[in-house]
């Protein structure tokens, strides 16, 4: 479309600052560590792994979520079995880092359940609170803003006893 005698060419007001009177020019010198971004893609996801316990399982989960660019990958079942079931365990997985709460032994002292997230570096850096609120719930605040908070659940089947349900 042509611009017509009566339609300014380019913007409206030329002559006129694009900020408003008082205001200065916002300062993009310093990079966005939010772990959430109105223009960028953050993927969240949950996970059943039914066993990370070996070194190969996690490093391969690990990878994945690499490759699929996961911030966050809530993990139900890992059945890893801590010493001190109140601990979390941070562990190193080249750029990625697995967060974990206890699992626990069942009557044949099998390693049962667990939940646990992994997380990026920008969504490490940004971890500001986890809490085990049972062995099966787990609660992470990440500081930011928007604040978020994620929470990873691990839901006993409908085959379980009463009692666990």
């Amino acid at each position: 479309m042509e611009a017509s005698a009566t339609q300014p060419a380019g913007r409206l007001y030329e002559d006129t600052p694009p900020n408003p009177p008082g205001r200065g020019s916002s300062d993009h010198s310093t990079a966005n560590k939010a772990l959430l971004r109105c223009k960028k893609i953050t993927r969240i996801a949950s996970f059943n792994a039914c066993t990370i316990r070996e070194d190969p399982k996690a490093m391969e989960l690990a990878y994945r979520a690499g490759q699929l660019d996961i911030e966050i990958l809530g993990i139900q079942e890992h059945r890893i079995v801590h010493q001190v079931e109140t601990e979390f365990r941070f562990t190193c997985l080249e750029d990625r880092y697995l967060v974990t709460s206890s699992a626990w032994r069942n009557d044949m002292q099998a390693a049962v359940g667990g939940v646990g997230m992994l997380l990026s570096g920008r969504a490490k850096k940004t971890l500001s609170d986890i809490r085990s609120y049972s062995l099966r719930v787990l609660l992470a605040n990440f500081a930011d803003n928007p604040a978020t908070t994620i929470i990873v659940a691990y839901s006993p089947t409908n085959v379980s006893d009463i009692s666990e349900i």
